[in-house]
């Protein structure tokens, strides 16, 4: 099975724990999430998703794990 990759600024699709490619950072994403139409953001920790992070805003940053 291929991994849901996901870029920073996209729509969050579905509620769900989502984990950095990066550095492993693991978030969740709640159904109240999903309703105000939530965007990924950069990485908090790693600063994936970001011009000073390991991967630019163009690239897949978060991993859908469950």
């Amino acid at each position: 099975m291929e991994d849901e990759l996901y870029k920073v600024g996209e729509k969050v699709p579905k509620v769900g724990t989502y984990q950095c490619i990066v550095c492993d950072l693991i978030i969740e994403f709640l159904p109240k999430h999903i309703e105000q139409g939530v965007l990924f953001m950069p990485c908090p920790l790693c600063f994936a998703g970001t011009e000073n992070g390991p991967k630019k805003p163009d690239e897949d940053v978060w991993k859908y794990i469950g």
